[in-house]
């Protein structure tokens, strides 16, 4: 049996835990009272595709939403989103174009896309927090043979 999901899940976390910005990374829906360090990573997987190739191949592509969360108490508006999620970001994506070469997984070929949407800002019981939303695709070539 192919164990392709937690594989992933561990690489995914592997390239956030390396990137020196991001101070907390959680690979699951969090509530405010599980996020203890900032910047935080917060990675949910969305939806699972498989697309028939052909007869021998399939293609799957696995999407995480990603959120890059910064608190506003300790900083003003323009450090966070003119500074702080910026450097992040830049980080983040380098990593992922970078760190982890997606070569294989059982034999099946990897590769990644990260996407960035909209930055914005959240109000909760702990205050207000700033953040920008992501999006990992993994996409995967798998032979069905």
């Amino acid at each position: 049996m192919t164990v392709i999901y937690s594989k992933l899940l561990t690489e995914i976390k592997s390239v956030f835990d390396s990137i020196k910005t991001v101070k907390q990374v959680l690979m699951h829906p969090v509530g405010p009272e599980d996020i203890t360090s900032y910047p935080a990573v917060v990675v949910e997987p969305m939806s699972f595709s498989n697309e028939y190739s052909s007869t021998v191949q399939n293609k799957k592509t696995y999407r995480f939403r990603v959120w890059l969360i910064v608190p506003l108490d300790t900083f003003s508006k323009t450090v966070v989103f003119g500074e702080i999620i910026p450097k992040c970001v830049d980080d983040v994506l380098e990593k992922f174009d970078k760190g982890w070469d997606f070569g294989t997984i059982d034999g099946s070929r990897i590769w990644s896309l990260m996407n960035t949407g909209e930055f914005g800002i959240s109000k909760g019981e702990s205050g207000e927090e700033a953040y920008i939303e992501m999006e990992l695709l993994i996409k995967m070539m798998t032979n069905e043979t």
